[in-house]
């Protein structure tokens, strides 16, 4: 094992042959006066020879501070004054940044947040951080924060008014990492934390004034030792200047917590990138669709995630064979998937290009059964041809602007359908066939709300009225409906929302920037919101009579952006279109304790039924051995009081078929009942019973019969 003194955090030899482990350690790592630095001592570090690790004195406070925040929530990001939102102003960062020495680096930090200035902050994070979270924050979103008044336009992030943190007698130990030339640690060990905020000298905009006024409250002030740190503050080192890296920060804590050795350089990705910012973007998908994290990684700016490149073989010795195995896999099921068809916008500005994926085409095969998706400009078609649960299966969903078609053929049952959507006029027209029977309908919504008419015409059915009475009957909010409805009809426009990413251009290629591509994403989401939207979400904050909490409200215009897609969403003020998620295993969903009660064997042209019963909270799985190729049909009854009980079969945790209900014309005799039926192959299947979530209880009865 490693030795428990040795300052780098590296596992020293110990003589024992065989491959060494590094426990994770308790606490920081303590100081051997008898080690001297790495190979290599890095340009601005100071050589600690015989003395050990530099150590601090103290760093005592200048004054100043910052509201109710945490020590190292203050240190490891500055991530409340740098990505939190509310700490930024206009202007430009120095050039340069960072500082002469690691010790530098930190004395600078602990006095920039005792000064509440989050611009040398800023100045001193990894420039690759400080271009992709502190401007966009700067030239994008504090503008934004202020348009919709949650920050007045005095605010000042040189000197934050209204806020006094004060470290003291903080004291450190600064550490190198074996063999990383360009890396340290800092460890944390000692000093105080004290803080606190005055509501009515911090700089809010006027929306938040004028409704919340005198109610905000001051935050009384606390003080809290700072005792040792568990994980390490990392500073970065870039052409001898030294800075704070909140991403390589990470990256130890993870490194160390699992006792590993930092990864040798050449183990890590190699950067791809593209000629061209399309082709990065292509790159990246097909790197996605190819399940290839390598690839993928190798496509992303190297200048933003040099964490990433660092610290990925970590995980990519044991995530790559995983991934791989799942391709192998699903290629000896014969399934199959790709991604084709990629169409761009593609608008470019020196460095940096965002790129907006207009189009593209996703197919998945089977040997049963065949999809296509097709994402284009003003139209989603949805294709499927195969067979599901054993019968023949073919149909067409198709959606533009004003048309929405339905088409195809299941169960036995054909569908012809087209429903017309004029958003201007707020009608709906419904025509077409089922089964070769006439279906007409129309609904025009009335903006009054009083009588929005709606005719139905449908074989034997015939009916006419108001949409309002229909909803009141059901304890459904006639004026919401109305406006969700009419939302979701109107949402695609003249054209679909496409997706943005942002690529940045580096040593003369083209890569993905995620951080950059979510900035991007919170600024949209942010100019879609009006000031109007803002103040009712204001209005909707709750006050429990206590009065409203200063850092509450801190939060608040990040809570807004958080919620845009109830606005106008984050794609161009376009709602993304309803699609339901798949739901994860009960045991996810409800907490569901899982009780295997019966094993059952049973061959080609044989039947079985199992009894048992279902309580809220629980589900029963029996498993099941199918000793033949065979069509299985399951049929699940309870009793009334067992709401809605589910079958869910699965092979290896692959869910094969899932249901809760039945057609009208399965031969089960109670409303409280599931039907499936699966073609099956011989093998051994996990069948699970499973209640409506928290709902109801009682006995019930399966049937399993093959042929």
């Amino acid at each position: 094992m490693g030795q428990p003194n040795d300052p780098y955090g590296q596992p020293q030899p110990d003589g024992q042959a065989g491959g060494l482990s590094f426990p994770p350690p308790a606490g920081p790592p303590s100081a051997n006066p008898d080690v001297g630095p790495p190979v290599g001592t890095p340009p601005g570090f100071q050589d600690i020879g015989a003395s050990g690790p530099i150590v601090s004195e103290t760093v005592t406070s200048s004054g100043g501070g910052g509201g109710r925040l945490a020590w190292v929530a203050a240190l490891v990001g500055a991530v409340v004054l740098l990505a939190g939102g509310a700490f930024f102003a206009f202007g430009a960062l120095g050039a340069a940044g960072g500082a002469d020495s690691p010790e530098d680096a930190v004395e600078q930090l602990l006095a920039a947040i005792n000064a509440e200035d989050a611009i040398t902050v800023g100045e001193l994070l990894d420039p690759g951080e400080r271009r992709t979270i502190v401007q966009p924050v700067l030239t994008d979103i504090l503008p934004e924060l202020q348009r919709l008044g949650a920050l007045g336009s005095e605010f000042d992030a040189a000197g934050v008014d209204g806020l006094d943190l004060e470290l003291t007698d903080v004291t450190y130990r600064i550490e190198p990492v074996s063999g990383q030339d360009d890396l340290v640690q800092v460890w944390f060990t000692g000093g105080s934390a004290s803080s606190e905020a005055t509501a009515a000298d911090f700089p809010w905009g006027d929306a938040i004034r004028d409704r919340f006024g005198d109610d905000i409250e001051d935050s009384p002030r606390t003080t809290d030792p700072i005792e040792e740190a568990e994980t390490p503050l990392a500073l970065v080192a870039h052409d001898g200047r030294w800075y704070v890296s909140m991403w390589h920060s990470i990256g130890e804590a993870a490194r160390l917590e699992a006792g590993e050795l930092m990864p040798a350089e050449g183990s890590r990705p190699a950067a791809v990138g593209a000629a061209s910012p399309e082709g990065a973007v292509e790159g990246m998908v097909q790197a996605l669709v190819d399940l290839d994290l390598v690839t993928a990684i190798g496509h992303i700016d190297p200048e933003e995630g040099a964490a990433l490149y660092r610290y990925s073989p970590l995980f990519l010795g044991d995530a790559q064979p995983a991934l791989d195995e799942v391709r192998r896999d699903a290629a000896e099921a014969g399934v199959r998937w790709d991604v084709t068809d990629l169409g761009f916008d593609v608008e470019t500005s020196g460095d940096d290009a965002n790129v907006t994926i207009r189009e593209f085409t996703a197919t998945v095969n089977t040997d049963e059964i065949d999809g296509t998706f097709v994402w284009e400009r003003a139209r989603i078609l949805v294709e499927v041809d195969g067979a599901v649960g054993g019968e023949a299966f073919n149909g067409s969903i198709e959606i533009t602007p004003d048309r929405w078609t339905v088409s195809g053929f299941a169960a036995g049952v054909s569908v012809d359908l087209t429903l017309e959507v004029d958003a201007d006029a707020r009608t709906l027209m419904l025509s077409g066939n089922v089964d070769g029977d006439p279906v007409s309908a129309s609904l025009s919504f009335d903006e009054s709300g009083v009588c929005s008419p709606y005719s139905l015409q449908f074989t034997d059915l015939d009916e006419a009225g108001c949409l309002e009475e229909l909803l009141a009957e059901g304890g459904i909010d006639a004026g919401a409906f109305q406006t969700d409805a009419i939302a979701q009809f109107s949402q695609i426009g003249d054209e679909l929302p496409g997706v943005p990413v942002h690529v940045t251009r580096t040593d003369g290629s083209w890569f993905v920037s995620p951080t950059l591509s979510v900035m991007d994403a919170v600024t949209n989401g942010l100019q879609s919101v009006t000031p109007e939207d803002f103040e009712q979400f204001l209005a909707d904050l709750e006050d429990d009579g206590s009065g409203i909490a200063i850092e509450d409200l801190l939060e608040a215009p990040f809570d807004a952006a958080d919620d845009v897609s109830d606005l106008d969403g984050l794609f161009g003020g376009v709602d993304p279109l309803p699609i339901d998620p798949e739901l994860p295993p009960l045991e996810e969903n409800f907490g569901a304790e899982r009780r295997v009660t019966t094993e059952l064997a049973i061959g080609a042209g044989s039947a079985a039924s199992v009894s048992g019963e279902l309580a809220s909270g629980q589900y029963d799985a029996l498993e099941l051995t199918l000793e033949q190729d065979a069509t299985v049909t399951f049929s699940l009854v309870g009793t009334d009081g067992l709401l809605d009980p589910r079958i869910v079969v699965n092979q290896d945790g692959l869910v094969l078929g899932d249901n809760d209900d039945a057609p009208s014309d399965a031969p089960v005799p109670s409303s409280f009942d599931s039907y499936l039926v699966l073609d099956l192959p011989a093998g051994v299947y996990t069948v699970e019973l499973r209640s409506f979530g928290d709902f109801g209880d009682g006995p019930y009865q399966l049937d399993v019969v093959t042929n």
